[in-house]
């Protein structure tokens, strides 16, 4: 199935899974709002408040918020999610949600593909906090397994910790050398022959299957014990794929 690529074809999508995600929060109980999600220490409030700051913050409100925090990207999305719970209910969170759906604010270091991507794998992190699989299109998960597989410390954004600088992403260095098969959508990383010509082919050493949303939650370096849907990943390349930051 081809890419989402261009930003015509990108915000769309982004659009879709934003009112999916409005849709499918209205059936939560109080309780979910509550849960632990496989993102930092957020719950699935936050989560959700996250993604509709993503929808609302400009790019000049998001830097604001960037260097207001001290240059600590975590940091400044906690501060513009907890202005998104401010005085909401969580109706009018989704409200919220709806209302700008269809925005194109790109937050600082990222492209309208890197914006559909985040919000796909956070999507996931619900996904887990729920119990119920997220029913995402395909070509919304392939897009994000490319986006991840290519993400590396030379290519994705950065934020200030006590340890110095470090990448939000590094999904290359979990891919590097892995052949990924994600079985329900048919997607195929292939390290010999990869698909984007700035890659250098190397040599498989290993291979990885499972569901696209196994894939996007391992690359995205959640970590994730055996009962979740990361237990469904199979194949000689599930420990690598699975390693901690260094």
């Amino acid at each position: 199935m081809p890419l989402l690529t261009e930003p015509d074809q990108v915000w769309p999508a982004v659009q879709v899974d934003r009112l999916l995600l409005a849709d499918w929060a209205e059936r939560w109980s109080p309780a979910v709002w509550e849960s632990a999600t496989p993102c930092q220490d957020w719950v699935a409030r936050a989560v959700v408040a996250h993604l509709v700051s993503m929808a609302t913050a400009t790019k000049s409100q998001g830097l604001r918020a960037y260097l207001s925090a001290g240059a600590n990207l975590d940091a400044a999305s906690h501060a513009l999610a907890d202005q998104v719970v401010a005085g909401r209910t969580d109706t009018q969170i989704l409200a919220l949600l709806r209302e700008h759906a269809g925005a194109q604010h790109t937050s600082p270091g990222l492209r309208p593909v890197g914006i559909l991507a985040e919000l796909v794998t956070h999507l996931e992190d619900l996904s887990v906090a729920v119990g119920e699989a997220v029913h995402l299109p395909a070509d919304h998960l392939e897009t994000t397994l490319v986006y991840l597989q290519r993400r590396t410390r030379k290519n994705t954004r950065f934020h200030l910790t006590a340890q110095g600088r470090q990448p939000v992403l590094d999904g290359a260095r979990r891919t590097q050398g892995l052949r990924l098969h994600a079985t329900d959508i048919g997607w195929t990383h292939d390290p010999t022959a990869p698909t984007d010509p700035r890659d250098a082919p190397c040599e498989v050493r290993a291979t990885v299957e499972g569901s696209a949303a196994a894939l996007v939650l391992a690359m995205a370096g959640r970590q994730l014990g055996p009962s979740t849907v990361v237990g469904e990943l199979t194949g000689d390349g599930v420990a690598q794929l699975l390693s901690p930051a260094p």
